[in-house]
């Protein structure tokens, strides 16, 4: 059975993956103690396991989303590629199992269906885009290395989230996202290795540029939002 401090871990770590939590959000163990109908103390707990994870990030105003500096996300998109493209060559290589196609249409079908005036909102956008390339290396008979990849999309979630903030690159990611999932349906694994790769190489590209031009707006964000367990909007 399940203690309260690591019942209070999983719950929050899931908010977190599930885009339930914004990285300009100020949070505090007041809060999430409300939040979870539990004492502070294994709040403490489930903040300090997060913490040790790299997942959020202690700061004298209250807890957030950690974000990674500069190098740190040269190094986790590095990582992430490496994960990506070996699950995928992997499968083409057929050193896993077959694909479940019911699967990659289903996943299709979730971006195809991103109309513009009922889109989520940034955070649930990026917790979609998450899922959707765990998805795919899962999909291609990869569980460890999707692990891994989780590992990674943790730390890097915060600078994630700033990517569905523009128009152009929510519509081009969906485009992409698509066009993968079919290029994979249909054979055509070198169309579906070179795109992969692209899109991944974009996003690290739209990332390091985040990195640097956003964290003056994160932080007044943070600043003049009042810390707590609600999401706020971030300084645009």
């Amino acid at each position: 059975m399940l203690t309260t401090g690591e019942s209070v871990y999983l719950r929050l770590k899931d908010d977190i993956r599930f885009g339930l939590i914004a990285p300009w959000e100020k949070l505090t163990e007041n809060g999430l103690s409300q939040r979870f109908g539990v004492s502070r103390t294994p709040v403490r707990e489930a903040v300090a396991r997060l913490a040790a994870e790299l997942v959020l990030e202690r700061r004298p105003d209250g807890l957030s989303l950690s974000m990674p500096d500069a190098k740190d996300v040269e190094g986790l998109y590095e990582l992430r590629m490496t994960l990506e493209m070996r699950g995928l060559a992997r499968s083409i290589e057929g050193l896993t199992g077959s694909r479940d196609a019911d699967e990659l249409l289903a996943l299709r079908g979730r971006w195809s269906g991103l109309s513009a005036p009922g889109r989520p909102d940034a955070v649930r956008l990026a917790a979609l885009d998450e899922t959707f390339h765990l998805t795919l290396l899962r999909n291609a008979g990869e569980p460890v290395l999707a692990e891994s990849l989780q590992t990674v999309c943790d730390r890097i979630r915060g600078i994630r989230v700033f990517g569905y903030m523009s128009e152009d690159r929510i519509s081009e990611a969906a485009t992409q996202h698509i066009q993968i999932v079919d290029l994979v349906l249909d054979g055509d694994d070198d169309g579906a290795m070179g795109l992969l790769r692209s899109h991944i190489e974009q996003s690290r590209q739209a990332a390091l540029k985040r990195a640097s031009e956003t964290f003056a707006a994160l932080q007044m964000a943070r600043d003049y939002q009042p810390a707590g367990t609600g999401r706020g909007t971030p300084a645009r």
